[in-house]
């Protein structure tokens, strides 16, 4: 029996150290409970704070994004003001365009015109020329008429 006391005493050290050891493991889950319950609290805080962020975020982008939005759509009705009034000025354009066609046809008719004078007042300046020329030739030949006339007339008649 000698040999059973001692094994039946190994048994109850062993059972004693196994409770021992299965109260300080439960001390340990528990402290680890409690950790993680703490480790999970501030995560669930820092997740909250975070997630609060990256929606104020959120919303502060989109509020960014609706006035850049405004702002285009502000840019754009300028930009269809300023194309109504390059039509226009297009319009005006080519009225004037075709305004000063009509003036250039115009002018060019009148620089044929003032050609043409030129070219008859050249002619006439050559005619007077002659006639002055000849004006001497003229005036003899006047009163030569002139003294024929006298002659002629009166036995006409």
């Amino acid at each position: 029996m000698a040999d059973n006391t001692d094994l039946l005493a190994l048994m109850g050290d062993l059972i004693r150290a196994t409770d021992r050891q299965t109260a300080e493991n439960k001390r340990n889950i528990d402290e680890l409970r409690g950790d993680i319950a703490r480790i999970d609290e501030k995560f669930t805080t820092a997740m909250t704070s975070f997630a609060a962020a990256v929606a104020s975020g959120f919303e502060r982008v989109d509020k960014k994004l609706d006035g850049l939005n405004e702002r285009v759509d502000g840019l754009n009705e300028r930009v269809d003001g300023l194309n109504e009034r390059v039509d226009i000025l297009t319009e005006r354009v080519d009225v004037l365009t075709e305004r000063v066609d009509e003036t250039n046809r115009r002018l060019n008719t009148v620089i044929e015109h003032t050609g043409h004078l030129t070219e008859t007042v050249d002619a006439i300046d050559r005619r007077l020329h002659r006639i002055e020329q000849d004006l001497p030739n003229y005036l003899d030949v006047v009163r030569r008429l002139t003294v024929l006339e006298t002659i002629v007339l009166p036995k006409a008649s």
